[in-house]
């Protein structure tokens, strides 16, 4: 991954745990953020990137 989309690819995370930690539990059991979806968003980009035959996700 290039620094920016790293960067990017944190930001988003972090957003997410941001919003996830501010609703009811009840509402969003089933949607709880972990470091499981981060490494999930990682290797989606990393895949693209393969799928576009390109070294670095950007």
């Amino acid at each position: 991954l290039s620094e920016a989309a790293s960067e990017c690819l944190v930001q988003n995370y972090k957003r997410l745990r941001i919003r996830d930690s501010a609703t009811p539990t009840s509402a969003w059991s089933s949607l709880r953020i972990t470091v499981r979806q981060l490494e999930s968003m990682i290797r989606l980009s990393e895949a693209v990137a393969r799928m576009y035959c390109c070294d670095t996700n950007q």
